[in-house]
């Protein structure tokens, strides 16, 4: 249901390949070239992992991104080597992809400075591999993916999660400057298991998931991902929110007309008893 089908038609071009190769016998160097369209970093990244987990069975593998630039993945995956193509996935999905989205304000470039500094690549490469598979991080894993997300957000001179919200909101509190809330990233790491894991064993065939498992749900025959059960601060703090109108808040840019409450005194506008031109909200 929500397997990208371009994608599943390149693991059956590549699928091709490996079967003729490796039961039929050995192709010549032009039958044994693929060449892929497309143009989608889903693809190049779950395709890579693929050439580099069987590379023995693959010449030349491109894929053309439009009328004159093609991606050699052979040479890349040769590049990087079979560790980092098999921690591509995951990384890939943590950092933002179809299935799992990306943390707000954090890009792939410091995503990635993050996980230098950390060091867990060879850890998190082990997920999904071998032959008896775990379906779900280990618990050493998932500090390391909770280590790097603290990296990449600034806070990693914090314990958690928690305690790292609490310390950047109370320097400057800005909602879009803080770190996911410890629910949301839970279920963020679980989409995230769930897109390597499809790409991982995708060539064996095993399709059959089931997402609720992995931060989704069922709301009315459609999947939708699953949300933090707490709201992004607590109640109590709507007071330390203020804004900084001059026009009467009537501007969708006022900070207490987003948060969905009143201005008070300590806003600019000085609240009902000043400037402010906004309803009361009982």
């Amino acid at each position: 249901m929500m397997h990208d089908t371009l994608f599943n038609l390149c693991v059956i071009s590549l699928q091709l390949i490996y079967y003729q190769n490796r039961y039929i016998g050995q192709l010549s160097d032009e039958q044994a070239s693929v060449i892929i369209y497309a143009n989608d970093t889903d693809v190049v990244i779950n395709c890579l992992y693929v050439v580099s987990r069987f590379r023995q069975f693959y010449n030349r593998v491109y894929i053309q991104l439009d009328t004159s630039r093609f991606l050699p993945l052979h040479l890349i995956a040769d590049n990087l080597g079979a560790q980092l193509c098999k921690f591509l996935p995951l990384f890939h999905a943590i950092s933002g992809n179809d299935i799992a989205s990306a943390l707000f304000g954090i890009g792939k470039g410091k995503m990635w400075k993050a996980v230098k500094l950390v060091g867990c690549t060879a850890e998190l490469a082990a997920f999904g591999e071998g032959e008896s598979v775990e379906m779900h991080l280990t618990d050493s894993q998932i500090s390391s993916v909770k280590a790097v997300v603290m990296k990449a957000c600034g806070a990693d001179h914090y314990d958690n999660i928690k305690e790292a919200r609490v310390g950047k909101f109370a320097q400057k509190p800005r909602l879009d400057r803080l770190p996911p809330t410890e629910s949301a990233l839970d279920n963020h790491i679980l989409r995230a298991e769930l897109s390597c894991l499809m790409c991982k064993q995708s060539y064996k065939g095993v399709t059959d998931f089931d997402y609720e498992d992995y931060g989704w749900k069922d709301d009315h025959g459609v999947l939708v991902p699953v949300t933090t059960p707490h709201g992004p601060f607590p109640q109590a703090a709507n007071h330390m929110i203020k804004c900084n109108c001059t026009t009467g808040c009537i501007r969708a840019n006022c900070s207490c007309l987003k948060h969905g409450h009143n201005c008070g005194l300590l806003c600019r506008c000085k609240g009902p008893l000043g400037d402010c031109q906004r309803e009361i909200i009982d």
